[in-house]
Parts: structure tokens; sequence; C-alpha cells
């Protein structure tokens, strides 16, 4: 297929890459809108791909810069809401919202292995590989928000887009005492905890100076606390206040604030200008009282109900985990960030 015209249709988004080419796959008009998720549970994929060398793709490069178009960034901690957001920001009109595009979580994936020392690429052509897959992201329309997955923390935020329009980012996240309120009923965060919980205590114990944790000595519940702090120390590492990076913490926002409010934060960030009917229909939008992920009815209320029969059905385990990170926290030096999520 020619190359000019998997460039010129937004139809043909990145999927994957390997090390000589990258796969691009052809999406339906509403694949993007209509998908909790760009990978395999993703609506509306024809089924077509076509792999292109990356040494054709960065000949093109120059030609896919384009100065107008925006590059908004969501990263978040696991289950804390970021696909709601996400979906929300897709009523707001005028903006390519991704949802996790799988072919961030193979540069992540990159990006490990050359902490690793076994990526194929070297620094500078991982830089220009990221360059390259956002051009790709945000070549076809003006504003683009691309919410990633918790997976993609470890792409260096100093590294991308050079020469790209990127604004400020949000951070997704919630308090400690809310995220385990929230995890312990959870089966997809306790399967988390316990299939990703290798890398996040070896990381863990990568910046801890006083303490050293053993994951099967771990109970459940300093397991789920664990991903919390392996997650919130990589957001605090990206969070650039002087960027103009914006922290939002989801259950405290959405438990405390009007439905308005929380889109006008929304739009001041991601720099919508919406006027006050756009504002009213967003806020009596379906994607309030239906589950992002499954399209089930089910509203925040939901969440905070849930979560507030947690906090006291495991007062005793919740009180003692959070003391028991706390602890970690003050004895070690580079934990210290983690007070400022507590």
């Amino acid at each position: 297929m020619d190359l000019n015209k998997i460039l010129s249709d937004p139809n043909w988004m990145p999927q994957s890459i390997n090390p000589g080419n990258i796969i691009f796959e052809e999406i339906s008009a509403d694949t993007l809108k209509s998908s909790a998720f760009l990978d395999g549970r993703a609506k509306g994929k024809t089924g077509r791909s076509v792999s292109v060398p990356i040494t054709h793709l960065l000949t093109a490069l120059p030609n896919l810069r384009n100065a107008e178009n925006e590059l908004f960034e969501i990263f978040h901690i696991s289950h804390v809401g970021s696909t709601f957001i996400a979906r929300l920001l897709d009523e707001f009109g005028n903006a390519r919202v991704y949802r996790e595009p799988t072919v961030l979580k193979g540069l992540a994936y990159l990006y490990r292995e050359f902490n690793e020392g076994a990526s194929p690429f070297d620094r500078e052509s991982l830089v220009e590989l990221q360059e390259l897959v956002f051009a790709l992201l945000i070549q076809h329309n003006q504003k683009n928000i691309v919410k990633h997955s918790s997976q993609n923390l470890i792409i260096p935020k100093n590294a991308k887009n050079r020469r790209l329009n990127t604004k400020p980012a949000l951070y997704i996240f919630t308090s400690l005492e809310n995220f385990i309120a929230h995890g312990v009923a959870s089966p997809g965060l306790k399967a988390d905890a316990i299939n990703g919980g290798a890398s996040r205590v070896k990381h863990f114990n990568s910046l801890s100076s006083m303490d050293r944790l053993n994951l099967f000595e771990l109970s459940e519940l300093q397991r789920i606390a664990l991903v919390w702090m392996s997650e919130v120390l990589k957001i605090n590492s990206r969070y650039r206040m002087d960027l103009n990076d914006y922290l939002f913490d989801f259950d405290k926002t959405l438990a405390t604030k009007q439905k308005t409010e929380t889109v006008e934060i929304l739009a001041n960030h991601f720099r919508f200008d919406l006027k006050s009917e756009e504002v009213s229909k967003i806020v009596h939008s379906d994607v309030w009282i239906f589950d992002s992920k499954g399209g089930s009815k089910k509203s925040y209320s939901d969440r905070l109900k849930k979560m507030k029969q947690n906090k006291t059905k495991y007062k005793k385990e919740l009180t003692e985990t959070i003391d028991w990170v706390c602890e970690l926290t003050h004895r070690n030096l580079h934990l210290h960030p983690l007070d400022l999520f507590l």
C-alpha cells in the first residue's frame, strides 16, 4: 500500500513497533469514541494491517510535524477512573481522544528493555522513534488527547516531542486510603497487585535505602498499597509544576465538587472554550451514569458507596497498612514525596 495513503488516512493508526517496522491497523470512523481501550477490545477494527519500515517513516517525519496540532497527555495510577475522564473528554467535542493506544505500550516496553540493556535501539533512536509515534498520532487533528496506560509512566518526559506542540500533562491519582478501599473489593486491582507485584517490589527496593520488601511476606492490602506507592512515585518523578502540569485527585474531586466544576477544571486544563449550553450538555451526558469500561449502568456514587463500606469493613487492616506505608515513607529519603499524595 502507498505510504502517502497510509499517512493521509486517519483510519490507519499505528498499532505496534518491532525493530524495523511500525505496524498500522485500519480502524473505522467510530473506533476511537466507541472503544474503552484500543487493544483487542477495540470496536470497529477492519482486520486489515500493514507494516511500514521505520526508516521510511522517519524520512516523512518533517512533513508530519504540524505546529498547530496540540498534544495533551493523561497519565495515571492504576484503577483510578482515568477511562471515565477520557470518555468524558470525548463529550467536549473537537478533540481526537486516544484511550491507551497499544503502540505506546510498545514504546514503554522498548524503554524498559533499554534500561535493562536488552533493547535493539540506542537512546537517540528511541527518542526519535518516540517523536515519530506521537507525530503519527496527532497529525490528523488540531486537538489530541492521549490517555496512557499506567505502564507508560516509564516513558521519559524530557525525551519526547522536542519539535511537537506538547501541552501540560494531567496526572490522575487518588489517596492511599481511597485506593486501598476501592482495591480490596476490585478483582481487577487485586489481580494486578499479584501479577505486577514482582516488578513493583523491585522498583520500590531500588529506591528504598533503609527497607527491603519481600513480596511473599506482604499482606493483600500491603500488595495493593505497593501498587499505589510504585506508581505514585513515578507520577511524582514526571510531574512538573513549572510546566503547568495538573495533579487531579479523582476521588476527592468527584466526591466534593459538582459536575459543572469538574467539567470546568478539565476544560481549563485541556483548553476547551465551552459555552454554558455545551457545559450543560456534558453535565447531562450518559457518560456519568454508565461504566466507562463495560457499558453497564454504574455511576461514581456506586464507587463512593463501596469505598465507604470497605473503610468500615476493613478499618483495622486499612489503618495498619496506611501506618506501614507512612513508616516506610519517613524512614527512606527517596520515598518522602509520597507524603504529598497520602
